[in-house]
Protein backbone atom coordinates (compact mmCIF):
# COMPACT_ATOMS: atom_id res chain seq x y z
CA UNK A 1 0.00 0.00 0.00
CA UNK A 2 0.86 3.06 -0.67
CA UNK A 3 0.25 5.47 2.15
CA UNK A 4 3.17 8.30 2.18
CA UNK A 5 1.18 10.74 0.58
CA UNK A 6 -1.92 10.37 3.17
CA UNK A 7 -1.62 14.23 4.20
CA UNK A 8 -0.04 15.29 0.69
CA UNK A 9 -2.57 17.66 -0.92
CA UNK A 10 0.16 17.23 -4.06
CA UNK A 11 0.30 14.10 -6.54
CA UNK A 12 -2.07 12.36 -8.26
CA UNK A 13 -4.45 9.70 -6.12
CA UNK A 14 -6.30 6.40 -8.26
CA UNK A 15 -9.68 5.71 -7.28
CA UNK A 16 -8.55 2.65 -5.29
CA UNK A 17 -6.43 4.71 -2.85
CA UNK A 18 -9.72 7.31 -2.94
CA UNK A 19 -11.81 4.42 -2.49
CA UNK A 20 -10.09 2.78 0.34
CA UNK A 21 -9.31 5.97 1.78
CA UNK A 22 -13.00 7.16 1.80
CA UNK A 23 -13.67 3.76 3.35
CA UNK A 24 -11.21 4.10 6.22
CA UNK A 25 -12.77 7.41 7.13
CA UNK A 26 -15.93 6.51 7.27
CA UNK A 27 -15.57 3.47 9.62
CA UNK A 28 -13.97 5.33 11.99
CA UNK A 29 -16.26 7.87 11.27
CA UNK A 30 -18.74 5.64 12.31
CA UNK A 31 -16.65 3.92 15.22
CA UNK A 32 -16.90 7.52 17.02
CA UNK A 33 -20.21 8.36 16.55
CA UNK A 34 -21.37 4.68 17.63
CA UNK A 35 -19.06 5.47 20.68
CA UNK A 36 -20.61 8.82 21.11
CA UNK A 37 -23.82 7.05 21.23
CA UNK A 38 -23.40 4.56 23.29
CA UNK A 39 -21.84 6.90 25.92
CA UNK A 40 -24.38 9.82 25.68
CA UNK A 41 -25.58 9.02 29.41
CA UNK A 42 -29.77 9.70 29.79
CA UNK A 43 -31.27 11.68 32.32
CA UNK A 44 -31.27 8.66 34.60
CA UNK A 45 -27.95 7.10 34.21
CA UNK A 46 -25.70 11.04 34.72
CA UNK A 47 -23.07 10.13 36.84
CA UNK A 48 -19.54 12.35 37.13
CA UNK A 49 -17.76 9.55 35.50
CA UNK A 50 -19.80 9.09 32.65
CA UNK A 51 -19.87 12.47 31.88
CA UNK A 52 -16.06 12.87 32.30
CA UNK A 53 -15.86 9.59 29.95
CA UNK A 54 -18.24 11.13 27.48
CA UNK A 55 -16.36 14.45 27.71
CA UNK A 56 -12.60 12.46 26.90
CA UNK A 57 -14.36 10.74 24.37
CA UNK A 58 -15.66 14.26 22.82
CA UNK A 59 -12.09 15.71 23.17
CA UNK A 60 -10.65 12.49 21.14
CA UNK A 61 -13.30 12.75 18.43
CA UNK A 62 -12.47 16.24 17.98
CA UNK A 63 -8.68 15.93 17.82
CA UNK A 64 -9.46 12.67 15.22
CA UNK A 65 -12.18 14.19 13.12
CA UNK A 66 -9.34 16.92 12.66
CA UNK A 67 -7.06 14.35 11.48
CA UNK A 68 -9.80 12.41 9.04
CA UNK A 69 -11.33 15.96 7.25
CA UNK A 70 -7.09 16.68 6.96
CA UNK A 71 -6.85 13.38 4.70
CA UNK A 72 -10.46 13.44 3.15
CA UNK A 73 -9.22 16.38 1.55
CA UNK A 74 -5.99 15.57 0.56
CA UNK A 75 -7.05 12.52 -1.12
CA UNK A 76 -10.04 14.74 -2.43
CA UNK A 77 -7.32 17.22 -4.22
CA UNK A 78 -5.22 14.80 -5.19
CA UNK A 79 -8.28 12.56 -7.05
CA UNK A 80 -9.00 15.78 -8.80
CA UNK A 81 -5.41 16.12 -9.49
CA UNK A 82 -5.49 12.63 -11.23
CA UNK A 83 -8.47 13.13 -13.34
CA UNK A 84 -6.70 16.81 -14.67
CA UNK A 85 -8.82 19.06 -12.47
CA UNK A 86 -7.74 21.92 -9.97
CA UNK A 87 -8.54 21.51 -6.13
CA UNK A 88 -10.22 25.03 -6.76
CA UNK A 89 -13.02 22.50 -7.62
CA UNK A 90 -13.31 21.06 -4.33
CA UNK A 91 -13.09 23.94 -2.65
CA UNK A 92 -16.26 25.23 -4.71
CA UNK A 93 -18.09 22.40 -3.99
CA UNK A 94 -17.47 22.91 -0.12
CA UNK A 95 -18.49 26.58 -0.11
CA UNK A 96 -21.90 25.51 -2.08
CA UNK A 97 -22.48 22.85 -0.19
CA UNK A 98 -22.06 24.77 2.95
CA UNK A 99 -23.65 27.76 1.88
CA UNK A 100 -26.69 25.65 1.05
CA UNK A 101 -26.92 23.49 4.30
CA UNK A 102 -27.21 27.01 6.22
CA UNK A 103 -29.97 28.20 3.74
CA UNK A 104 -31.69 24.54 4.06
CA UNK A 105 -30.86 23.00 7.52
CA UNK A 106 -33.52 20.56 6.98
CA UNK A 107 -32.93 19.34 3.56
CA UNK A 108 -29.67 17.54 4.94
CA UNK A 109 -30.63 14.26 2.63
CA UNK A 110 -29.78 16.19 -0.80
CA UNK A 111 -26.98 16.91 0.56
CA UNK A 112 -26.46 13.21 1.62
CA UNK A 113 -27.11 12.26 -1.70
CA UNK A 114 -25.35 15.09 -3.46
CA UNK A 115 -22.02 13.76 -1.30
CA UNK A 116 -22.56 9.80 -2.18
CA UNK A 117 -23.05 10.99 -5.85
CA UNK A 118 -19.83 12.57 -5.88
CA UNK A 119 -18.12 10.03 -3.95
CA UNK A 120 -19.44 7.46 -6.41
CA UNK A 121 -18.05 9.17 -9.77
CA UNK A 122 -14.76 9.86 -8.27
CA UNK A 123 -14.40 6.05 -6.72
CA UNK A 124 -15.20 4.75 -10.07
CA UNK A 125 -14.16 7.13 -12.91
CA UNK A 126 -11.29 6.04 -14.81
CA UNK A 127 -8.15 8.77 -15.10
CA UNK A 128 -5.98 8.95 -18.24
CA UNK A 129 -3.39 6.66 -17.77
CA UNK A 130 -0.89 9.02 -19.21
CA UNK A 131 1.21 12.06 -16.89
CA UNK A 132 -0.67 15.64 -16.44
CA UNK A 133 0.24 19.22 -15.28
CA UNK A 134 0.07 17.73 -11.84
CA UNK A 135 2.21 14.75 -11.93
CA UNK A 136 2.97 11.43 -13.42
CA UNK A 137 0.80 8.71 -13.40
CA UNK A 138 -0.81 7.50 -10.06
CA UNK A 139 0.87 4.50 -7.91
CA UNK A 140 -1.38 1.77 -7.12
CA UNK A 141 -1.80 1.69 -3.76
CA UNK A 142 -2.93 -1.83 -3.71
CA UNK A 143 -0.33 -3.34 -6.10
CA UNK A 144 -1.64 -5.90 -8.20
CA UNK A 145 -5.15 -6.38 -6.23
CA UNK A 146 -7.34 -4.47 -8.01
CA UNK A 147 -6.14 -5.26 -11.23
CA UNK A 148 -6.69 -9.39 -10.44
CA UNK A 149 -9.55 -8.59 -8.68
CA UNK A 150 -12.21 -6.03 -11.00
CA UNK A 151 -15.73 -6.80 -8.67
CA UNK A 152 -13.51 -5.64 -5.70
CA UNK A 153 -13.28 -1.61 -6.48
CA UNK A 154 -16.86 -1.77 -6.83
CA UNK A 155 -17.42 -3.59 -3.31
CA UNK A 156 -15.51 -1.74 -1.74
CA UNK A 157 -17.46 1.57 -3.43
CA UNK A 158 -20.56 -0.62 -2.11
CA UNK A 159 -19.60 -1.02 1.57
CA UNK A 160 -18.16 3.01 1.82
CA UNK A 161 -21.86 4.09 0.55
CA UNK A 162 -23.27 1.92 3.18
CA UNK A 163 -21.07 3.08 5.39
CA UNK A 164 -21.57 6.89 4.85
CA UNK A 165 -25.42 6.08 4.90
CA UNK A 166 -25.52 4.61 8.22
CA UNK A 167 -22.85 7.84 9.84
CA UNK A 168 -25.21 10.16 8.79
CA UNK A 169 -28.93 8.16 9.51
CA UNK A 170 -27.30 7.37 13.10
CA UNK A 171 -26.21 10.88 13.46
CA UNK A 172 -29.24 12.35 12.49
CA UNK A 173 -31.53 9.76 14.39
CA UNK A 174 -29.28 11.10 17.84
CA UNK A 175 -29.47 14.93 16.55
CA UNK A 176 -25.52 15.11 16.83
CA UNK A 177 -22.69 16.47 14.30
CA UNK A 178 -21.21 13.76 12.16
CA UNK A 179 -16.89 14.00 13.18
CA UNK A 180 -17.03 13.82 9.83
Amino acid sequence: MNWRNLFSFSGRAGREEFAAVNFLTQLISFMLVLGMGLLAPSTDQFTLGRAFLLLGMGLLAMVVSVFLIWISCAVFFRRLHDLNLSGGWFIGYIAAIMLFALMLPQAWWLFTALGLALGLFLSLKKAPASANRFAPQAEPFFPQFFSVRPWALGALVAVTVCLSLLVTLSSQMRNTQVPF
